[in-house]
């Protein structure tokens, strides 16, 4: 009897320690099972917009997204005659731009958006090399890679394999 008294206790105390802690998601306001659906990248003219869909973060919940990749651009000098002379004066350049924003769900605890990632101008990009008189700054390459998205409400970061090659 003494064993199914203290049985019961434990039971009954391990039932108020769940109940009152309640489940997991509860940290993550009220959400249940944030994660993304898809995220699709595509290129708009030197840009890379990322168009997402994050499912489970919970009806007319707000969250904030953020998302971040790599433009890589490679500059030389050519010369006169539209020969790129041996000597060092090709380099390759990068910036790391950073996109984001805060989105509600709708009733089914979706959100559906997309974040575009700016590249440098042209002009941003050509006065990054400066070459000798008599020679033209040209671009020879340029591309995006190392995206990533992340729901910052609810700590989530996927990596998206993958180069956008813009010329």
């Amino acid at each position: 009897m003494r064993i199914f008294r203290i049985a019961a206790l434990l039971f009954a105390a391990l039932l108020t320690a769940f109940t009152l802690a309640g489940p997991a998601s509860a940290a993550k306001g009220g959400s249940g099972n944030p994660h993304f659906i898809y995220v699709t990248p595509s290129l708009v003219g030197n840009n890379l917009q990322v168009d997402f869909k994050e499912a489970g973060v919970g009806a007319g919940a707000s969250v904030d997204v953020s998302t971040t990749a790599t433009f890589t651009y490679e500059l030389g000098c050519i010369n006169g005659g539209s020969k790129h002379p041996k000597a060092a004066n090709k380099e390759a350049f990068s910036v790391t731009p950073t996109a984001s924003g805060s989105f509600t769900a709708n009733a089914g605890g979706n959100v559906v958006a997309s974040l575009t990632l700016v590249a440098p101008t042209d002009e941003e990009i050509l006065a990054t090399l400066e070459c000798p008189p008599g020679q033209t700054t040209t671009l020879f390459s340029a591309y995006w890679s190392g995206l990533s998205i992340t729901d910052v409400t609810n700590g989530i970061t996927i990596a998206i394999p993958g180069t956008w090659s813009v010329f």
